[in-house]
């Protein structure tokens, strides 16, 4: 009985450690609004910021081709 103790003590201590940092995390950190530059002004846009780049822009229904000339695909975030 006490080899399965110790290793569920120590995982339940550091599934509650985790879920307090995620927690804390979401509070103190306010990411704001960002503006996407999408290929030079082209297209815009404006999103909750500290998500990922890429879910933001598939959530917003824009993809990029796998292998994009250089120049041909440029995108620029910055706080707003």
């Amino acid at each position: 009985m006490e080899y399965i103790t110790a290793p569920l003590i120590i995982g339940l201590i550091t599934a509650v450690l985790a879920a307090c940092i995620s927690i804390v995390d979401r509070i103190v950190n306010n990411y704001g609004d960002v503006k996407i530059d999408i290929n030079k002004g082209k297209k815009e846009l404006t999103v909750k910021g500290g998500a990922p780049l890429l879910h933001l822009l598939s959530a917003e229904k824009y993809s990029f081709p796998l292998h994009a000339a250089e120049g041909e695909a440029a995108v620029h975030a910055s706080a707003g």
